[in-house]
């Protein structure tokens, strides 16, 4: 589920998005998880993301996600949209 109550606002960028396959979360802060949500808030079965925060999104469908990121004090929250 995604906690809102927590959220800072963007804080991160996605890129490329739109995307068809691989998207890379360019941070300032060490990331501690990140993980993708669709409309209905239900989380993504993905491979991990690599250690440059780069994620395979070939696997979902065309649509609008969530990406949640979470660091040590803050969780951000951004939308992506597959191609």
């Amino acid at each position: 589920m995604i906690q809102a109550l927590k959220s800072k606002g963007y804080g991160f960028i996605i890129v490329p998005n739109p995307s068809d396959q691989i998207i890379q979360i360019i941070m300032d802060d060490q990331i501690t998880k990140i993980q993708v949500f669709n409309l209905a808030s239900q989380l993504m079965a993905l491979p991990p993301a690599d250690k440059n925060n780069v994620l395979d999104i070939s696997g979902l469908n065309k649509g609008m996600y969530i990406i949640s990121v979470e660091t040590n004090d803050n969780i951000y929250t951004q939308k992506l949209i597959k191609n």
